[in-house]
């Protein structure tokens, strides 16, 4: 039991180590500047198709307002569906996981400092 307890107390802080440690700048400099190379052809958000805005984002918090779409993102790049095969332009598989990664921890470490639903 004290080594599952050991091994679990070094693996959540290699989480933390590798899940939040990005400079400030990482979302604007890095997820945004990517999603807006592979993504903006079909997802400008001025003439989205299926109204999908996620890159109307700014700033890490306005994915709070666009959870599910944020989600949506994630599991998209992490399975190779968007953007679409027929697309030239594709991220390399660390860009996609690296990203993927940064905005699922995003949303779940936000989500846990937000207030409950029931006052």
């Amino acid at each position: 039991m004290r080594c599952y307890l050991s091994i679990l107390f070094i693996c959540s802080g290699l989480i933390s180590v590798f899940g939040d440690e990005k400079p400030k700048g990482f979302f604007t400099d890095s997820v945004i500047s990517a999603l807006n190379r592979y993504c903006f052809d079909c997802h400008d958000p001025e003439d989205s198709e299926g109204d999908v805005l996620f890159l109307e984002a700014k700033t890490p918090a306005d994915l709070e307002a666009r959870r599910s779409e944020w989600r949506s993102v994630a599991e998209q790049l992490r399975n190779r569906t968007m953007p679409p095969a027929k697309k030239k332009l594709q991220p390399t598989e660390e860009e996609r996981l690296e990203i993927a990664n940064w905005i699922k921890t995003y949303l779940r470490e936000s989500a846990s400092k937000s207030p409950p639903y029931a006052a």
